[in-house]
C-alpha cells in the first residue's frame, strides 16, 4: 500500500514532463509559421485545395498525386482562411500529434513508460520534422499517418489474441497513408518485413499462423480500399514529364538523405557532412545498447531497421529507373532511426523491458551528440 503514492506521483510527473514536450513541439512547429511567404509547392497547395472536393480530386488525379492531403487542407481553410499560417497549421499539428503517438510507440517497444520522454524530446527537437511541421505539404500528414500504422501493427503483434478492431484501424491508418502519398507502400514493406519476423521467429506464445490470417486479411483491405485511385490514376502514368534526364549518382543521394535525417533540410552541407561522424558513432552506440539489452532491445531494433532501410533503399531503387530524388521522399522512415536513438536512451545493457531506468549519463551523453 504505501508504493501506491509514489508509484501514482511517479506517473503524474511523467505526464507533466509529456504535457511540457508535446507544448515544446508545438511552440517549434508554430514559431514564426507565416514569416516565409509561400513557395511553389505551397503555392499548389493553396491553389488546389480552393478548388471544389470534386475539382480538387480530378486535379491530383491529373496531376499523379493522391488527395487525402488536399481534402485535410481544404477543410480546414474553409475554416481558418488561406493565409500562410492556416495553410501550414495542419502540418504543424500533425506533426506535435506525431511525438505524442511516437512516445506511445517507444514506451509500447520497451515497456517502459519512462521511454516516452526521451522519445518524445528527440522528435520534438528533430530539425526535419520541425522543418517539414511548418510546410504546407503532405510530409508532416504522412508521418503521422506511417507512426500511427506502425504503432498499431507493434501493439497488435503484442496482443496473444486478434484484435479485429485494432487491425480496422491499422487498414484505416495506411491506407490513408497510401491516400497522401504513394511511398507509404515502402512503410508498408518494412513493417511487413518486421511483423512477419517477429512473428515466426520470436513470438513463441502465439503461433504465427494466427498473426498471418489476419494480416494477409488487413493487406487485402488495404489494396482494395485502394483500387479506386489506381482505376483513376494509372491512365495518367504515361503522361507524366516531371522527371529528368540523365543519371542518378546513388552516392550522393545517399549522403543527402543521411544529412537530412540526423542535421535537416537547413544547414549546410560541408558541416552538416563532418557532423555525420558523430552521428553514425552515436547510432552505433545506440544499436550496440539495444543489442545488449536482450530480447526486448532486439525486437526494437528489428522494427527499428526494417522501418528505416525499408523506405529509404526502396526510394533509391526507384530513383534509380525514374530519375527523380528527393530525401523528403524517405521521410517516412525517419521514426526508425529514432527509435534506434531513443531505443538506446531507454533500454540500457541487460536491461530488461519492464525496467524504468534509462541510464541517465548515457541519456545525455546521446541528447548531447544528437543535437
Amino acid at each position: 500500500m504505501p508504493k501506491a503514492p509514489v508509484h501514482a506521483s511517479h506517473l503524474h510527473a511523467l505526464r507533466i514532463r509529456l504535457l511540457a514536450i508535446t507544448l515544446l513541439a508545438f511552440a517549434l512547429t508554430t514559431f514564426r509559421l507565416d514569416w516565409q511567404s509561400l513557395w511553389y509547392d505551397e503555392g499548389v497547395t493553396a491553389t488546389v485545395t480552393q478548388k471544389s472536393l470534386p475539382a480538387l480530386t480530378a486535379w491530383t488525379a491529373a496531376d499523379v498525386q493522391p488527395p487525402l492531403y488536399y481534402y485535410t487542407v481544404a477543410l480546414w481553410g474553409r475554416v481558418a482562411g488561406w493565409n500562410e499560417w492556416a495553410l501550414r497549421f495542419p502540418s504543424a499539428w500533425a506533426t506535435v500529434l506525431a511525438v505524442l503517438l511516437f512516445a506511445t510507440l517507444l514506451a509500447r517497444l520497451t515497456g517502459a513508460s519512462s521511454a516516452r520522454l526521451p522519445g518524445a524530446l528527440l522528435a520534438a527537437l528533430h530539425p526535419l520534422l520541425v522543418y517539414y511541421g511548418q510546410e504546407a505539404r503532405m510530409y508532416a500528414q504522412l508521418t503521422l499517418l506511417g507512426v500511427l500504422a506502425g504503432g498499431l501493427l507493434i501493439w497488435l503483434a503484442n496482443r496473444p489474441r486478434p484484435s479485429w478492431f485494432g487491425w480496422a484501424g491499422f487498414v484505416l491508418a495506411m491506407t490513408a497513408a497510401l491516400y497522401t502519398h504513394y511511398f507509404a507502400l515502402f512503410l508498408f514493406g518494412g513493417l511487413a518485413i518486421a511483423f512477419l519476423v517477429d512473428s515466426f521467429c520470436w513470438r513463441r506464445s502465439v503461433p504465427p499462423v494466427r498473426s498471418l490470417w489476419p494480416f494477409l486479411a488487413a493487406s487485402a483491405a488495404i489494396a482494395l480500399l485502394y483500387i479506386p485511385w489506381l482505376i483513376a490514376v494509372v491512365p495518367q502514368l504515361g503522361q507524366d514529364r516531371s522527371y529528368w534526364t540523365g543519371t542518378l549518382k546513388l552516392d550522393e543521394a545517399l549522403a543527402r538523405t543521411a544529412i537530412a535525417f540526423t542535421s535537416g533540410e537547413t544547414v549546410l552541407e560541408q558541416s552538416a557532412s563532418w557532423l555525420l561522424v558523430s552521428y553514425g558513432l552515436v547510432t552505433a552506440y545506440a544499436i550496440y545498447r539495444l543489442w545488449r539489452a536482450g530480447k526486448a532491445g532486439h525486437r526494437l531494433l528489428l522494427y527499428a531497421l526494417c522501418w528505416l532501410v525499408a523506405p529509404v533503399l526502396a526510394v533509391l531503387l526507384l530513383a534509380l529507373a525514374l530519375p527523380k530524388f528527393n530525401a523528403r521522399y524517405a521521410l517516412t522512415a525517419l521514426p526508425g532511426l529514432l527509435l534506434i536513438w531513443s531505443g538506446g536512451l531507454s533500454l540500457g545493457a541487460n536491461q530488461g523491458p519492464g525496467s524504468s531506468r534509462t541510464g541517465p549519463r548515457a541519456a545525455l551523453l546521446l541528447l548531447i551528440a544528437s543535437f
